[in-house]
């Protein structure tokens, strides 16, 4: 069965709407990507300073001791004071 002109009417203004939605979308999308690009920088275009404060360095059991004072495990990082 056809549809009317009023139902072929409806279609095509839910078909526009549509496509000017997803048109918005993509603006939107776009917009939002060139925001970013414009506040961020490249690793590679950092200096050595700016790349230091984005690094840490892990310190699992490096310079670790343990004693054992009054039933009590004690951890020392700092070995001057171990």
């Amino acid at each position: 069965m056809k549809p009317n002109g009023y139902e072929l009417d409806k279609q095509h203004a839910f078909d526009a709407f549509c496509k000017k939605v997803l048109q918005n979308d993509v603006r939107n999308y776009y917009d939002e990507v060139k925001r970013l690009r414009s506040k961020e920088v490249p690793l590679s275009e950092l200096t050595e300073q700016e790349l230091e404060q984005l690094s840490t360095t892990d310190k699992y059991f490096v310079s670790e001791q343990t004693f054992n004072v009054l039933d009590s495990d004690i951890i020392v990082y700092d070995e001057n004071i171990a």
